[in-house]
């Protein structure tokens, strides 16, 4: 059975949480149950910062739940889950609550659990962190040039769905200019060394190496997107109309001729009427035959 005083403290949590951030929090909890008002949630509406001013996402509601008030034995069993809600996808919220709830349990693995459910400090921290948790899976961040208040044109950012998986190419397109898998490579290991040049601490590492990956995926994404566009304007016809989209078979006859092979458009003159071999004389004003 849990104890007046224990449930004393989380309330007096609450009421901290209440106090600082007003009408941006939340609260759930049970109406009834033995375990009532277990299980309970806190959440709190953080806006966007200053420091995520280029992300088009307004807002994140970050809910902290705890499922009893129990005694539990060791941080990775406390009773605890964490769910995320946004204007972006699904999956970008579960993996971002995935990312709450590990900071969490560091937390309380660090203080204690008689030091509390450190409410406060965690959703404190989601404001800090704004930035990491939308760029935690670098697929789902694309980036494009916008205008900013001032009227500049900066690179902003957009979460959403990653785009299909583009065709294969055909046998006869040229891709030898473009090897993604070399550059790659070379980027996650000049990311990993600059990280550790800056000589942060271990969560603060990875945490940098994350955010310079998220954006040089965005920035490969954006130069991948201009070269489509200028290729697309080279493709266009003399009269600035759209190139027509040709299928298969349409390719493999414009190769064809390319390479030679004779398309035929006319009869040969061999075939062609000999008017003065039937008989017959043109007539001189027009031409035509009588």
């Amino acid at each position: 059975m849990v104890s007046d005083e224990t449930k004393k403290a989380l309330q007096a949590e609450v009421v901290a949480v209440k106090t600082r951030w007003g009408d941006a929090v939340k609260m759930k909890k049970a109406k009834d149950g033995p375990q009532a008002p277990l299980p309970i949630a806190v959440s709190r509406t953080v806006q966007k910062p200053a420091s995520a001013e280029v992300y088009d996402v307004e807002e994140i509601t970050v809910w902290l739940w705890i499922e009893t008030l129990a005694p539990y034995d060791g941080a990775e069993k406390a009773p605890i889950r964490v769910e995320v809600s946004a204007e972006i996808p699904a999956h970008v919220c579960n993996v971002a609550a995935e990312h709450v709830c590990k900071r969490w349990r560091a937390e309380l693995a660090a203080r204690g659990a008689a030091k509390g459910w450190m409410l406060e400090k965690i959703l404190g921290w989601c404001e800090s962190a704004y930035t990491d948790l939308l760029v935690l899976d670098p697929r789902y961040v694309d980036c494009y040039m916008g205008i900013n208040e001032h009227g500049m044109t900066i690179r902003r950012y957009a979460i959403q769905e990653p785009p299909p998986p583009e065709p294969e190419p055909d046998d006869d397109d040229d891709d030898s200019d473009y090897d993604s898998d070399d550059s790659d490579d070379d980027g996650v290991d000049d990311i990993d060394s600059k990280v550790k040049k800056m000589g942060l601490a271990e969560e603060e590492e990875r945490q940098m190496r994350i955010k310079l990956k998220a954006e040089a995926e965005a920035d490969r994404q954006y130069r991948e997107q201009r070269r489509k566009e200028a290729e697309e304007i080279r493709e266009q016809g003399a009269d600035g109309g759209e190139k027509k989209q040709l299928s298969k078979k349409e390719k493999e006859e414009a190769k064809q001729k390319k390479q030679g092979q004779r398309m035929r458009r006319e009869g040969s003159k061999r075939n062609k009427f000999d008017a003065e071999a039937a008989g017959k004389k043109a007539n001189k004003k027009n031409g035509l035959l009588h």
